[in-house]
């Protein structure tokens, strides 16, 4: 699990450490102090080696199509924006610690195809649709280059290295093909629906395992009617279906916003087992009265697949109804971090425990 990260260069962050990072992270702060843009700078280290990882941001943010634009003074690439203040002059540099001892290091930078002899892989996204005022000169290729460096305890302090390459021309994108990531690793975007037979699959890898419990106890928490869960082809997309007593079972999503939201949670932190969860504004589609229950579920889920949750919020009512979760469960897991800027630089405020404690009972806003 992650111990500790630093950020240099990444959309917001000129430097920036979260220094303090728990089992369930809680980050908190006003409008586009950059909490989303943690979550997604943790998820491109936990990719480590997998540049096309970069493309899923702006999908998540609601973005469908690339833009691309070629040539000229106003060359744009999918990745100007992760570069702060649009400085693609340097580097991305993002650094992990965890609590094992290991860090990675991953960079990314942006270069032309004549400064770099990439490896060249699969087409994976073409056609005019993708791109912009694309010319037909093939010379017109864009590179992002990620590199890795590991140092393993295990292994003696042993040093790994190496780089990978994401090119998009004007055949589209091409990247070679990477090693798997460390660990699993799940985003949940607040700007895009996790797709039905996306939750279905999920639920039957935890039933596969006999870990189907996992979610109907959670979901019971909200629907105490609930009896049993059951994939369903409806249309010929596998469906989640729920039996509360009725004549026939329902689809889940007609259950509500709160169970469709609290199952693509609790499936995601199942199916990262040992790894990672991002939730974006976690309190979406919840009503704040269930939010004590929520988190209940949540801490019953990561501590069974031994899973690390990082969610942002905006919400008061969801840091008081996490805090008093935590409090009533076995261990207190739960960390809160507000971020702060400070002219133009992000600091992060961590609260304990007591710290809660102490801010709530002097009416103090930690969001």
């Amino acid at each position: 699990m992650y111990k500790s990260l630093k950020i240099n260069s990444f959309k917001g962050f000129q430097e920036f450490v979260l220094d303090n990072i728990g089992k369930i992270n809680l980050i908190a702060g006003v409008n586009n102090v950059g909490k989303t843009a943690l979550l997604e700078a943790i998820f491109l280290h936990c990719g480590a080696y997998n540049p096309s990882l970069t493309l899923n941001l702006d999908k998540f943010r609601g973005f469908e199509q690339l833009h691309v634009e070629f040539g000229g003074e106003w060359e744009k690439s999918p990745w100007d924006s992760l570069f702060n203040n649009f400085d693609k002059s340097k580097k991305i540099e993002i650094r992990g610690d965890f609590t094992d001892g290991n860090v990675r290091k991953i960079g990314l930078q942006v270069v032309r195809s004549s400064e770099e002899s990439p490896e060249k892989g699969p087409i994976i996204q073409s056609g005019p649709s993708a791109f912009r005022n694309i010319p037909l000169d093939t010379e017109n290729t864009i590179v992002l280059r990620l590199n890795y460096e590991e140092f393993t305890k295990k292994k003696f302090n042993k040093k790994k290295s190496g780089a990978s390459f994401l090119s998009i021309g004007p055949n589209g994108v091409s990247t070679p093909m990477v090693k798997q990531s460390p660990f699993s690793t799940i985003f949940l975007p607040a700007r895009y629906r996790i797709p039905l037979e996306e939750d279905a699959k999920r639920f039957g890898n935890l039933d596969v395992v006999g870990q189907q419990n996992m979610l109907l106890d959670a979901l019971k928490l909200i629907e105490p009617k609930l009896k049993r869960i059951a994939v369903v082809a409806s249309g010929g997309i596998p469906v989640l279906y729920g039996d509360i007593g009725l004549s026939q079972m329902l689809q889940l999503p007609y259950m509500g916003d709160g169970m469709s939201r609290l199952a693509s949670i609790i499936l995601a932190i199942g199916n990262a087992q040992d790894g990672v969860v991002l939730v974006d504004e976690i309190e979406n589609g919840f009503h704040h009265s269930m939010m004590q229950k929520v988190w209940a579920a949540i801490d019953r889920a990561a501590r069974h697949s031994n899973t690390q949750v990082f969610a942002t919020t905006h919400s008061l009512e969801c840091i008081i109804a996490a805090h008093k979760a935590f409090s009533q469960a076995e261990h207190y897991d739960l960390l809160v971090h507000r971020l702060n800027r400070v002219d133009e630089t992000i600091k992060d405020v961590t609260f304990n425990q007591c710290d809660l404690d102490t801010a709530f009972e002097l009416k103090m806003d930690v969001r």
